[in-house]
């Protein structure tokens, strides 16, 4: 609150010029993708089940634990494990019917917006405060740049909540492993409020989604790249926090879920397993490999934006390793008079491992689990969706890297600066490009790009009915499960 206000009551006309543009741009930006995604209902033949049972007379637990409704429509149930989402998703489902109420019904997640808005305050508020007020427009325009990435922009409609659950957990463990680092180098005690919240969102995170699982183990080796050498309580405790989330997801998956499930359900499933047994031919086969390759690039690309956005993102690792270059590495610092804040930012050998870490998942993620391709096939899902929490990771990496270069190199703010302007306005110019991709019959993979409307129209007019619409069986199947509940105040 005190940065806000040191930010809003300065002495000079100047100190309230980035508070006022940062709000209004953001506003807008997510404002306009609020707009663009009420013309998306995705996808009928899930949504539409998840939503009719999260507004039944479902006991609360049921509609947390009850796999059934609860995760994928295959005959075949499996157990996720991703109650944290489910808790979420039936938040999602209760303030669309409570404005609903009102006259004002939407199909859009409150969950999402939340957590970008979240994501990118931190990265805004913690830079101001914790690194430099000199990087304020910097983190600004990186924040603006994740926003128009077509998966935050176009990933706000209802539809599951785990994967933008599980980038708000990334981002908040990277930041308190910055803050753990910040604490090693100037010499202090780590807090316990710091361990206790590290392990608490690794915890969360990965009973968010499974992507966290893997998401936990690069912050665990981001922790041990920091501190390196040092073996320093610090070290010991921040591994402690993220081993002990993995060993209480373990007993939860495999002792306090299933009991639950067991009471409340009345049965249990198979364990949900990612394994494919035609990833081993695939890594044997060099064709495979090269469309891979391929298929990785044009997904990483697209996700952020614009391949010039990807291709920007590239010499972030030279930035680092440039700007750490005349550092010496000690196994204890210790800095006297005033912090430098830029020395406890990223060093090199944790981005290439973080790069690293993150290539190999969106390799094994895009490709060998998805051996077949389909979901590059998906616009929904490797536009928007799955490619989330990559994509957060990669800005809170980016943001800290570009901290610490021009740490080093000052003089280079005012041209980076320039360039990310240049691929902010190229990821808005791509908005209208991406939204054609998405909306084209044999990519709309169960939306129906036009209708929410109409739905929406049908909803908030009840005593209408709802053939006067013009919609199809599924869009009515939709605006009945609201109209229904609606009718039974």
């Amino acid at each position: 609150m005190k940065v806000m206000q040191d930010v809003i009551f300065g002495k000079s006309l100047k100190q309230l010029v980035f508070p006022i543009v940062s709000v209004l741009s953001i506003l807008v930006l997510i404002g306009l993708s609020i707009y663009e995604n009420m013309d998306f209902i995705f996808p009928f033949h899930e949504a539409y089940f998840w939503m009719k049972f999260n507004l039944s007379n479902a006991s609360l637990l049921q509609k947390i634990f009850d796999y059934r409704f609860t995760e994928t429509l295959d005959p075949q149930k499996v157990m996720r494990f991703r109650e944290v989402a489910s808790l979420f998703n039936l938040l999602d489902v209760q303030f669309m019917y409570r404005l609903a109420q009102i006259g004002m019904p939407h199909f859009l997640s409150a969950t999402f917006y939340i957590s970008v808005v979240a994501i990118i305050s931190m990265n805004i508020l913690f830079t101001y405060k914790y690194i430099s007020k000199r990087f304020v427009w910097l983190s600004l325009l990186l924040s603006l740049i994740y926003i128009t990435s077509p998966t935050i922009f176009w990933g706000g409609f209802y539809f599951r909540s785990s994967k933008i659950l599980a980038a708000l957990g990334i981002s908040i463990m990277m930041w308190m492993l910055f803050f753990a680092k910040r604490a090693y180098m100037g010499g202090r005690k780590l807090r316990f409020g710091l361990i206790f919240g590290l392990w608490l969102t690794a915890l969360l995170s990965m009973l968010a989604d499974e992507q966290s699982i893997f998401a936990v183990l690069i912050i665990f080796t981001i922790s041990s790249m920091y501190f390196f050498g040092t073996l320093s309580k610090t070290f010991y405790k921040t591994s402690a926090a993220l081993f002990l989330a993995g060993i209480g997801v373990i007993l939860y998956r495999t002792i306090i879920a299933p009991w639950i499930i067991l009471r409340v359900v009345g049965s249990l499933a198979p364990i949900y397993s990612a394994n494919d047994p035609r990833i081993a031919n695939n890594l044997l086969n060099p064709a495979q490999i090269f469309l891979t390759l391929k298929l990785f690039l044009r997904y990483a690309a697209t996700s952020l934006g614009n391949i010039p956005t990807f291709a920007a993102s590239i010499p972030l690792l030279a930035m680092v390793i440039l700007a750490r270059k005349s550092e010496r590495m000690e196994d204890k610092v210790r800095i006297e008079g005033k912090l430098r804040y830029w020395r406890l930012l990223l060093i090199s050998p944790l981005v290439i491992t973080l790069t690293a870490l993150v290539g190999i998942f969106c390799f094994l993620h895009v490709a060998l689990l998805k051996s077949n391709f389909n979901l590059m096939a998906r616009p929904l899902d490797s536009l928007r969706y799955y490619p989330t929490p990559t994509v957060t990771a990669w800005f809170i990496g980016a943001s800290l890297i570009l901290y610490s270069f021009v740490s080093k190199y000052s003089r280079s703010l005012v041209v980076l600066e320039f360039i990310l302007v240049g691929i902010l306005l190229l990821n808005i110019a791509a908005i209208p490009v991406h939204k054609r991709f998405l909306i084209i019959p044999e990519n709309i993979n169960g939306t129906r790009y036009g209708d929410s409307w109409r739905i929406l129209d049908a909803i908030k007019s009840p005593q209408i009915p709802i053939e006067s619409f013009g919609l199809d069986f599924q869009a009515i199947l939709v605006a009945n499960v609201m109209r229904e509940k609606l009718h039974q105040r």
